[in-house]
């Protein structure tokens, strides 16, 4: 691309401009050429080992291939040199949750990134699915509620929430939810399953 081909003549000109190498490999990752990508990641970390977001990105290109112990490698490199990525604890937490069944360090990740201040809906509806799965429907709920204040239509954070409702015998939010979610476009099984939850508690 255009702008992939600048920044390359930046980098032929000045091959330690650090800030060049990341745009240029971000480029190739936004154009799915990401053994490019990779390749430029890598050499910015050989060039400067402490850049941040680098490390980060490598870990997600992994977790994209099913590399899940790379990507956590590159996870807990972010975080020595990079602390505050809300982004590297949350795909922490969703490995430790989603790949190794353990929600208690899930948990502690997804706390981590909420604390630096993440404002991705992923991160509580995660965290939210994580309390569930330890049997706290309440505070699964609220994460839930969360989410939807950051992304009100998100789908998967609505259905989430309808169901807590539900559990926690909350039948007239439940049934709002329920029909709330069923004025979005849906999947035809999320549909069916959710007009089959909604006729279930308008019968009772």
């Amino acid at each position: 691309s255009e702008i992939a081909n600048d920044f390359t003549q930046t980098i032929a000109l000045s091959p330690t401009h650090e800030d060049a190498r990341y745009l240029l490999a971000l480029t190739y990752r936004d154009l799915e050429q990401n053994e490019d990508a990779a390749n430029e990641f890598q050499t910015l970390l050989r060039q400067n080992a402490k850049y941040p977001d680098a490390n980060l990105q490598l870990g997600l290109m992994a977790e994209d291939r099913r590399a899940y112990a790379e990507a956590s490698k590159y996870f807990a490199r972010e975080l020595a040199v990079n602390p505050d990525s809300a982004r590297a604890y949350f795909r922490f937490g969703y490995l430790a949750m989603n790949v190794n069944g353990d929600p208690s360090t899930a948990e502690t990740h997804f706390k981590k990134a909420i604390a630096l201040g993440s404002a991705d809906a992923d991160v509580y509806i995660e965290y939210g699915r994580t309390l569930y799965q330890m049997d706290r429907i309440r505070a699964a709920a609220d994460q839930f509620e969360r989410a939807l204040k950051i992304d009100p239509k998100d789908l998967t954070a609505n259905y989430n929430l309808a169901l807590m409702y539900q559990f926690m015998d909350r039948r007239q939010l439940a049934i709002e939810r329920w029909q709330y979610l069923l004025s979005l476009e849906l999947p035809s099984a999320w549909k069916s399953e959710a007009q089959t939850y909604l006729r279930q508690l308008q019968a009772q």
